[in-house]
């Protein structure tokens, strides 16, 4: 009896810190999404990993970069309508460094009546300390040069450069729901086996 209330302590302890994990994770995921919706560059540098940052040249160079690429977006007539996080992949560790891999469904608006543009990117969750503030990264575009230079410890132990390469497809908008579902169902066999 004493071993069964041992083992749901240590179970309840366990299923609670991850949690907490995921939690922690949530509130600035979800505003770095939010300002990935609207064009808000100056939110989106808060929550960008310094890493890229530092490698921008900065943040006042990293801004002019976020606010050129909205910019080229709506002068294309595409916005981001939303985009579904895939968060249900493991937390990793590297020494004190945390880190997720979260893939994304962006639905995007285009000029065209009707019609959804569905695509896909990939971010990374970082928690540099395991304990401090999560950033993120989008590696949906890095070579492994850049990979390495950003993330030196995942440098033969971690392969994030390894993926398919897809373009965006337009859709009907009665088929994105549907189209979502199968892609995050599709997440869940990968993923979660």
């Amino acid at each position: 009896m004493k071993k069964r209330i041992v083992f749901l302590f240590l179970l309840f302890i366990s299923v609670g810190y991850s949690y907490a994990q995921q939690n922690d994770l949530n509130y600035p995921l979800t505003n770095m999404t939010n300002a990935s919706i609207k064009g808000d560059s100056e939110t989106l540098i808060k929550y960008t990993s310094p890493r890229l940052i530092k490698v921008m040249g900065g943040n006042s160079n990293a801004l002019k970069l976020f606010k050129e690429v909205y910019s080229s977006m709506l002068q294309t007539g595409v916005s981001i309508d939303s985009i579904v996080n895939y968060t249900k992949g493991p937390i990793y560790n590297i020494g004190q460094l945390r880190y997720l891999q979260i893939p994304q469904i962006i639905i995007m608006n285009t000029k065209e009546e009707g019609k959804k543009l569905i695509g896909h990117g990939l971010l990374l969750a970082l928690n540099e300390t395991g304990k401090g503030p999560w950033t993120f990264l989008d590696y949906g575009n890095l070579n492994q040069q850049q990979v390495d230079i950003l993330l030196p410890e995942f440098k033969g132990v971690v392969d994030l450069v390894n993926r398919p390469e897809t373009k965006p497809i337009l859709v009907d908008n009665t088929e994105v729901d549907n189209l979502v579902n199968e892609v995050l169902k599709t997440l869940d066999k990968m993923l979660n086996p």
